[in-house]
């Protein structure tokens, strides 16, 4: 296997793409480990450092009907009639090796130096893991389990749930390089208790959505060359590039039910922060599907006087105007509750892009980290005002609000959050309706480098989407 990087930062660098030669799938059998200890399908690759040395974490999705030693699990033994004796079961599933399939994670010890393979992990039976995201910090990994079929004969006729996992970056190198090096192809890396999470579906409230993926789409683009048979399996596999954004979908099977649910959760979250911290911060955004959320809150039940609200953009227009997103707030919701004057902060966008920054940006200087960002998303992959092509602020020297000068829509002169703000939240949740915003959608899962995929905060964003957005092959895929 052969790894590309560039450098993403003076102290950071990524994985560009990820090439893997054809392996022999026919190996001797005293070669083969029930756990597979190879890696046979690349299905992204990821950069981590621990202390100062440089690690590769590969993913891998077993490609297991090419497997002969899987093949033969299932196959029906010959039998030979002995004259004066049982029945004898030769061959077949009676004498098959048995292997566990499911992807792993591999680990590679200084990649672009010295490079050293110290082993994979367990396969999860059934689930390719792909889709690899690293925390901001460097300390969390982060992997879709893509659901597939287990190798267990009575388990074997329904397919796994997509789901995600997460392991500990130090403790997965630390499991790695405890291991003997006689026994790196002979076992899996052990990880100690703690050091990995499933997050099932069902641990997201209701049940109403999927848990589908953290990080990018399960359709990441590949290429495959050679003969692929059944002794042996030609992989070669250039990795997409993916983002350092973790996200979680949320899909629910129409708009109203997401809008009435996205309420539920926002009081949820707004009365814990009330009864923990005294007050909740939030920052709005423009758009219709926000625009049904805000019409659902006014029958919350909540301290309103405890609420601090903010918006993440606006138009340059008079204060009145009907496209302004603070009118259209106050419209269908902040005009019908308690919450103080002074704590509804709107953007002063009617004294132009480059003063109303500068007021806005002193507004926010007290403003800490915010409790909830609402955003949503542009069918051109832009968010607040962030736009393809124009500054989007995310850099770590970025201004907290950024003049925006010709838009792509009208208003041309717009205000906006920038980047690195809208990630300095304890959550981040775009919501996000419409066939209109589909390839938007598929775009941002596929990695693409949108407006969207600009916002990071440590712990990840998530989307609420609906089906008639969502919908294409991903689903279960």
């Amino acid at each position: 296997m052969s790894l590309s990087k560039r450098q993403r930062s003076l102290t950071q660098d990524k994985i560009i793409n990820a090439k893997m030669t054809a392996i022999d799938m026919s190996q001797p059998n005293s070669a083969v480990c029930i756990d597979r200890l190879d890696i046979q399908w690349v299905r992204s690759a990821v950069l981590v450092k621990v202390g100062d040395v440089e690690y590769a974490i590969v993913s891998d999705d077993n490609y297991h009907f090419l497997d002969p030693y899987r093949k033969a699990m299932y196959e029906a033994p010959g039998f030979v009639f002995t004259p004066s004796g049982p029945t004898i079961a030769v061959g077949g599933s009676d004498r098959a090796r048995k292997v566990a399939v499911g992807g792993k994670l591999g680990i590679i010890k200084d990649p672009f130096g010295a490079a050293q393979y110290l082993g994979v992990t367990l396969p999860p039976d059934g689930s390719g893991i792909i889709n690899l995201g690293v925390s901001k910090d460097g300390k969390v990994l982060v992997g879709q389990l893509n659901g597939g079929f287990s190798a267990n004969l009575f388990d074997s006729m329904q397919s796994k749930l997509n789901q995600s996992h997460t392991w500990r970056v130090d403790a997965l190198i630390a499991a790695a390089l405890d291991m003997q090096e006689a026994d790196r192809m002979r076992k899996h890396t052990s990880l100690p208790g703690g050091a990995e999470q499933l997050i099932h579906e069902t641990a997201v409230s209701h049940g109403e959505y999927e848990t589908d993926a953290i990080s990018s789409s399960s359709n990441a683009p590949r290429e495959y060359a050679g003969s692929q048979d059944h002794s042996r399996s030609t992989i070669g596999v250039i990795a997409d590039v993916l983002p350092r954004q973790l996200r979680i979908w949320h899909v629910y099977p129409q708009a109203a039910l997401l809008c009435q649910r996205a309420a539920e959760a926002i009081a949820r979250l707004a009365n814990q922060a009330i009864a923990a911290c005294g007050s909740f911060s939030i920052v709005l955004a423009g758009g219709a599907t926000p625009g049904a959320v805000y019409a659902e809150l006014r029958r919350i039940n909540t301290d309103w006087t405890a609420w601090q609200v903010y918006f993440g953009d606006e138009r340059c227009l008079p204060p009145d105007h009907a496209e302004r997103n603070s009118r259209m707030a106050f419209a269908v919701w902040l005009a019908h509750v308690c919450i103080p004057a002074s704590q509804i902060h709107t953007i002063p966008a009617e004294f132009g892009p480059q003063e109303g920054a500068r007021r806005y940006a002193a507004t926010l200087e007290g403003a800490g980290r915010f409790d909830l960002v609402l955003l949503g998303l542009g069918e051109d992959g832009h968010t607040a005002s962030l736009f393809p092509g124009k500054e989007w602020g995310q850099e770590a020297t970025s201004p907290s609000v950024i003049a925006v000068f010709g838009a792509p829509k009208a208003p041309v002169e717009r205000i906006s959050m920038s980047a690195l703000r809208l990630s300095n939240a304890q959550r981040v949740w775009f919501m996000v309706t419409g066939t209109s915003k589909r390839r938007a959608v598929e775009a941002w899962r596929r990695g693409a480098n949108i407006p969207a995929a600009a916002i990071v905060p440590p712990d990840g964003i998530e989307v609420f989407t609906d089906e008639s957005c969502y919908e294409d092959g991903n689903r279960g895929a």
